[in-house]
């Protein structure tokens, strides 16, 4: 474990999204902007947490991301402005993060289920935002399945199954 600081922060901020979307389950209009805050926050420090620690940012993949996250940035700027060729600027660089994920996932050579839930969530994220920004209905949804995802590989993360070795959290 690297960093106890974003270890910590990362599991508030799951606790904190699950406690908002319980409370805007049972009462819609108390928490209209909280929600998203905290499940943006909670995303952030999970990916930076499972990134931080894994093997993706040492991979050549890694240096490819420089292309992919500039066109998702201008996509939304062009989508903020109204510009057209957002949504195209959006698909393709949610496609290149993803087949990007999978190339390095197929080239591991030790695949175990934190792995495969980390690329699942890759997979389910570019997704749900992409369907976010294009304004399909039950987005809402549709975005909770990453933060589910998200959720289960900290949990592998923090707990992981008997045969491997446990993160030193609190050393």
């Amino acid at each position: 474990m690297k960093s106890k600081t974003l270890f910590y922060i990362t599991w508030i901020s799951m606790a904190c999204t699950l406690a908002a979307y319980l409370i805007r389950s049972f009462a819609p209009t108390l928490l209209e902007v909280q929600f998203p805050i905290v499940s943006v926050i909670f995303t952030l420090c999970g990916t930076g947490l499972l990134l931080d620690n894994g093997t993706f940012n040492k991979s050549t993949y890694y240096r490819w991301t420089g292309i992919a996250i500039p066109l998702i940035i201008f996509g939304m700027l062009f989508k903020i402005m109204h510009w057209p060729g957002s949504l195209i600027l959006l698909l393709t660089g949610f496609a290149f993060l993803s087949l990007l994920y999978v190339l390095h996932f197929l080239s591991k050579t030790n695949k175990d289920q934190l792995s495969s839930v980390k690329l699942l969530f890759v997979l389910t994220f570019c997704i749900s935002k992409f369907f976010t920004f294009i304004r399909l209905p039950y987005n809402d949804i549709i975005e909770l399945l990453p933060l589910v995802i998200l959720a289960y590989a900290i949990f592998l993360f923090t707990f992981p199954p008997a045969h491997t070795e446990a993160p030193d959290v609190l050393d």
